[in-house]
């Protein structure tokens, strides 16, 4: 099992899944349709150098609960974690908020709090390829959801976030005229977190009279008025969060890509 000090990891970590995704992904998102199958070719690995600063040491004789895929200390496994800015949301009644790990391209792994509630805890499972990549439940902490979107990754665009989100969502509206209608905006929701992003309306656009009264004018990857959904850009990656009706069962702030240093203790640190 790997160690660590529980104590403030360090950052810089090698180069991995979130640049070759992001690339692939940014490549093929001007296509038509919604996403599809594609290569599943595994991302390449690249290594990042034998000694790398503020690298979280290996641990000597600590006693606590460790995350079966990095081995970092549950009790501080949110000192790991890139929170948004913004509110936090706040567990469903009776629940708690835990650290949760999910299994990633190229030995990376995706830090996050996940929802507890009795003896359920929600986690999500990543499926995909080259191409299209999501996050579905694994379990859940209210009930049977396994198999159900929750996060899709696609591309992103350096300095422009908004770029291939608003490239992605449109290649997902048949409408030609529909979909030049939409553009992203700051979603500016009270819960979300601050750099949640939405494809909507452009003010003042008219859209098409098939799709007036839409309850998602801008297509699968849009504001929707039915089901919280909107996305964030960060590592890299686009992420577009589908918290469906309820309380969520993760928290969206928290997500953080981790990979593993080429340092004899093989610690673990964020993704660049």
């Amino acid at each position: 099992m790997r160690r660590d000090p529980c104590g403030r990891p360090g950052q810089g970590a090698r180069q991995g899944f979130p640049l070759a995704l992001a690339a692939a992904l940014l490549a093929g998102c001007s296509g038509g349709g919604e996403p599809g199958a594609g290569n599943s070719a595994e991302p390449p690995r690249t290594q990042a150098p034998a000694r790398a600063a503020n690298v979280t040491a290996p641990g000597a004789g600590l006693a606590c609960e460790r995350l079966p895929l990095t081995g970092i200390c549950a009790s501080r496994a949110v000192d790991y974690m890139e929170f948004a800015e913004g509110k936090r949301p706040a567990a469903a009644e009776g629940c708690r908020w835990v650290p949760q790990e999910t299994e990633m391209p190229g030995g990376d792994a995706l830090l996050y709090l996940a929802l507890r509630c009795g003896t359920r805890t929600a986690q999500l499972a990543y499926s995909g390829d080259i191409e299209t990549s999501q996050l579905t439940y694994e379990s859940s902490a209210f009930g049977d959801r396994r198999g159900e979107v929750a996060v899709v990754l696609a591309g992103a665009e350096e300095g422009d976030p908004g770029v291939a989100i608003l490239a992605l969502a449109r290649s997902a509206i048949r409408d030609r005229g529909q979909a030049a209608a939409c553009t992203v905006r700051n979603a500016g929701v009270e819960g979300w977190p601050a750099d949640a992003l939405v494809v909507d309306l452009r003010p003042g656009a008219v859209p098409p009279r098939s799709s007036r009264g839409s309850r998602r004018p801008c297509g699968p990857y849009g504001v929707d008025a039915d089901s919280p959904a909107f996305w964030r850009v960060f590592q890299h990656i686009s992420w577009f969060f589908r918290l469906g009706r309820g309380h969520p069962e993760f928290d969206p702030g928290s997500f953080t890509l981790l990979a593993q240093f080429d340092t004899a203790g093989g610690d673990w640190g964020q993704a660049q």
